[in-house]
């Protein structure tokens, strides 16, 4: 589409709208498609050989977006995104869990995710605002929204901006991302992730450093293991063995163990090493 002769608004009917797309280019070549150009004026849709009407709603059952601030830069946030993303919940009988919740304070985007079994938090500088924040600003996005969206960040080099509103008097949630000239607007769920300041230990008196893919391979062998047996809830287990300050790390997988072996969930344990292993 060429540049505005006028500003405004239309709220078309989302999939109407997409067929009558492909439905203007139907017998064209796939590059000739793509070089059509098209023109919207109120919900009136046309190329240069056909104008369609598109129904259109009524723009004031819709609330319009909050602005979004083009403050991060793009691969920043999908490496933050991608680290969080893992760790939201499945389980949609608990809805709430299944979001992302990012928290816009000062010059700061905080995003994070939890499950219930794992909990991920990770920050992003947002260092460009149309005016400072009089308060921090919390939503909770969907991870069904962000997936796809971290896929086509991939290639995306510019900005990536976010605008959040939250419920008033009048005024329904809203919260959006802006990439270039696409802006995505969403209804947040509902409700707010526990606090996780208290949930991070600020020392930590013993810690091991183990190589990931020797780790991945580990895991998934045990998990083949477990498979094999025909087991479904039996956890994967860390076990730390010390020689001289120095030892291996040992992944087992059966009855619980005992001492310093950590008992972790075969499923939960290979989706952080996965995340991490594509990420890394």
């Amino acid at each position: 589409m060429g540049t505005p002769v006028a500003q405004g608004y239309s709220l078309l009917d989302f999939v109407e709208l997409k067929k009558a797309l492909a439905a203007m280019v139907v017998g064209e070549t796939k590059a000739v498609a793509a070089r059509t150009p098209v023109s919207l004026a109120g919900d009136l849709l046309a190329t240069e050989h056909i104008t369609v009407p598109i129904t259109a709603l009524d723009i004031h059952e819709f609330t319009h977006p909050p602005e979004a601030v083009p403050a991060m830069d793009a691969q920043t946030f999908l490496a933050q995104l991608n680290r969080v993303l893992p760790t939201a919940g499945r389980d949609e009988t608990l809805p709430t869990l299944t979001g992302v919740q990012m928290a816009l304070e000062g010059e700061t985007l905080a995003m994070a995710a939890t499950d219930r079994y794992r909990f991920a938090v990770a920050e992003v500088p947002a260092t460009a605002t149309v005016q400072p924040l009089e308060k921090p600003l919390t939503t909770l996005i969907p991870g069904g929204i962000l997936a796809p969206l971290a896929k086509r960040l991939k290639s995306y080099e510019g900005p990536v901006g976010i605008g959040i509103s939250e419920n008033g008097e009048g005024v329904i949630a809203r919260a959006n991302l802006s990439m270039g000239d696409t802006t995505i607007t969403m209804r947040p769920l509902e409700g707010s992730l526990p606090k996780h300041g208290s949930l991070f230990p600020t020392e930590c008196d013993t810690s091991v450093s183990v190589d990931r893919a020797t780790v991945v391979r580990a895991a998934k062998k045990c998990q083949a293991l477990i498979k094999a047996k025909g087991e479904n809830s039996t956890p994967v287990s860390f076990g730390f063995t010390y020689q001289d300050y120095h030892g291996p790390v040992l992944l087992t997988g059966g009855a619980d163990a005992e001492g310093d072996t950590v008992p972790l969930s075969k499923d939960k344990l290979l989706a952080v090493l996965t995340s991490l292993e594509e990420e890394l």
